[in-house]
């Protein structure tokens, strides 16, 4: 998974503004942050939703981008908190 998250970020490098590009890095770095295996869960959630909320903007606030936002919160179970 490292790998294929560097390779990301590489594109993200050379595409920042291309809002496919900020979704597949944020729903990574959320699928990473939740293995048991990671050492920075909180920093990992922060980072992928950084790049949720930069895709939502890139693609302004269309209501695919808040669907997926929606569907990343649910993902780490925090969607009934924001509810609320």
């Amino acid at each position: 998974m490292e790998i294929y998250a560097a390779g990301l970020l590489r594109t993200w490098l050379q595409q920042p503004d291309v809002p496919l590009v900020n979704l597949t890095v944020g729903i990574a770095c959320l699928n990473q942050a939740m293995q048991r295996t990671t050492l920075n869960r909180h920093v990992q959630l922060l980072q992928g939703f950084a790049f949720l909320f930069r895709y939502l903007e890139l693609c302004k606030g269309h209501q695919e981008a808040q669907y997926n936002l929606g569907r990343a919160f649910q993902s780490v179970g925090t969607l009934d908190d924001h509810a609320k």
